[in-house]
């Protein structure tokens, strides 16, 4: 959502945030995949 409202600073802290959260491998390269694409 913050991506999608112009917020890329704001949608990187959160990705960043949700990386350290306790998860399985699908979730964590899903995420990781979302923060790559904030830039481009």
């Amino acid at each position: 959502m913050l991506s999608e409202l112009g917020r890329a600073g704001e949608a990187e802290e959160a990705y960043a945030a949700a990386l350290e959260c306790p998860g399985n491998n699908a979730e964590s390269d899903y995420i990781s995949a979302r923060a790559a694409d904030l830039y481009r």
